[in-house]
């Protein structure tokens, strides 16, 4: 039942993420301008599909402890992934303002949105009551949708970023 229910959540991740790009990033307009955005586009949908298909072939509970190491992990990732998204957005507003100039809007909303996914659905603690171990494991996998989400956006953002920062050295020689 949870496996299903699993495999159903990142269904439907994955069916956000592509709704999401094409509404609130203009997916045509946007992967048209940086071809390179096409690779955490697709890499977001893969990853979103790969885990339902685990979710649902190998989706028995793997128990108290080893969940609690699974999330140590995934919460270590985010730590990493929410420190390299603040670095971004430090450097790029230090280059940016050294040279008098506003970082693209693209990266500044796909920054944001990862900051969202990081921090808004990935960080909030739910209490789970102790008899309803599965619970933990949906909890689990909720935030490990909301990762890949984050990690996929800053990806995308850096991209941006590093293009935009190519193209005007490019054109300051």
């Amino acid at each position: 039942m949870f496996a299903l229910l699993a495999g159903l959540l990142y269904g439907l991740t994955a069916a956000a993420w592509l709704l999401f790009w094409h509404r609130a990033m203009a997916a045509p307009v946007l992967l048209r301008r940086y071809p390179l955005l096409r690779a955490p586009w697709f890499g977001g949908t893969v990853v979103q599909l790969a885990a339902a298909l685990l979710a649902i072939q190998h989706g028995a509970a793997p128990g108290g402890e080893f969940e609690a190491v699974l999330f140590d992990v995934l919460h270590s990732r985010a730590d990493l992934v929410l420190s390299a998204s603040a670095s971004i957005l430090v450097v790029a507003t230090v280059v940016y303002d050294v040279n008098q100039q506003t970082p693209p809007r693209p990266f500044m909303r796909l920054m944001s949105f990862a900051l969202v996914a990081l921090l808004g659905f990935m960080l909030p603690v739910i209490w789970i009551p102790p008899q309803h171990e599965e619970w933990m494991q949906l909890l689990r996998h909720v935030q490990t949708a909301s990762f890949n989400w984050g990690l996929f956006l800053m990806c995308a953002g850096l991209l941006i970023l590093l293009e935009d920062l190519i193209q005007h050295s490019a054109a300051d020689d």
